[in-house]
């Protein structure tokens, strides 16, 4: 950024705040300001919708309350997941996994973890080859599909927040 004499940036996590404090050091070194930011998954009149959201104050209580159960419900969602494809026959340690998330579980990230494991690997790709004989490299979109939302019963949604809560935090926490 600081080559392309950016002067002001944000970064902008689903659902997490964890972000910031890392980026503003990392812009720190280059002199350059930044913006709290975060893109928030909410519902709104049953639609989905995601917010973005600028210059709050990242440790209002409100906010802070709203983001934790957020965080709470996605690693409860998670971990049925990890559950169903453990009983699928993959080699999975549920709780060593969701161990490695403080924050919002991306499920790029959850994916990348299930995958380290050389069996795991091996066992989506035989999945793939079944639907595409002519695969020969594992693509994210084809893990994500195997591991968590080509099959309704293993599928892993998002979580969303209902805007009504999200403004009533935005009142006290700025932006």
């Amino acid at each position: 950024m600081a080559n392309n004499k950016v002067k002001v940036a944000a970064i902008t996590d689903h659902n997490t705040t964890a972000g910031i404090e890392p980026f503003r050091a990392a812009c720190k070194k280059y002199k350059i300001k930044v913006i709290n930011g975060m893109e928030i998954y909410c519902k709104y009149k049953g639609r989905k919708v995601n917010i973005l959201w600028y210059n709050f104050n990242k440790d209002d209580e409100c906010l802070l309350k709203l983001l934790k159960e957020s965080r709470c419900r996605r690693a409860t969602s998670a971990k049925k997941a990890l559950i169903k494809l453990k009983r699928r026959g993959f080699r999975i340690d549920v709780d060593n996994i969701l161990s490695k998330f403080d924050n919002y579980i991306p499920v790029n990230r959850l994916s990348d973890e299930i995958t380290k494991d050389r069996f795991n690997y091996q066992k989506i790709f035989r999945e793939v080859k079944k639907k595409n004989k002519f695969a020969k490299i594992l693509r994210e979109e084809d893990v994500l599909s195997i591991l968590f939302f080509g099959d309704k019963k293993n599928h892993l949604n998002e979580v969303y927040i209902n805007i009504e809560r999200v403004l009533k935090a935005r009142e006290s926490a700025g932006g």
